[in-house]
């Protein structure tokens, strides 16, 4: 996985956004047991090779190392399995099992 060495620690946060971007994810991940209870979440959006994957791993990381579950996907994948729903493919899930899925992690 190209990711999976991928932290705060070596996340380069040499812009000003981006190191108001990396404060914001490590409280959250900080504070996820809080943000559970409430359904607060956090998406990462911006031009490709900014860093939202690698700050988004660096999240899950630090909850999965609280003992929680997680799931990554891009925007796309997620958009990729809504639509494998809709058009009634052969055994993909339909777009409500793919809801729940995606928010039972």
């Amino acid at each position: 996985m190209r990711f999976r060495e991928k932290n705060f620690d070596n996340f380069i946060a040499d812009t000003e956004k981006k190191r108001a971007v990396l404060a914001v994810a490590k409280d959250f991940a900080e504070r996820f047991e809080q943000h559970k209870k409430t359904g607060g979440t956090l998406i990462f959006a911006g031009k490709v090779g900014t860093g939202k994957g690698h700050l988004a791993i660096a999240v899950a990381q630090q909850v999965m190392a609280s003992g929680h579950s997680v799931f990554f996907a891009t925007a796309r994948e997620i958009v990729l399995m809504l639509r494998a729903g809709w058009g009634g493919q052969s055994g993909a899930p339909s777009e409500i099992e793919t809801l729940r899925m995606l928010t039972s992690v």
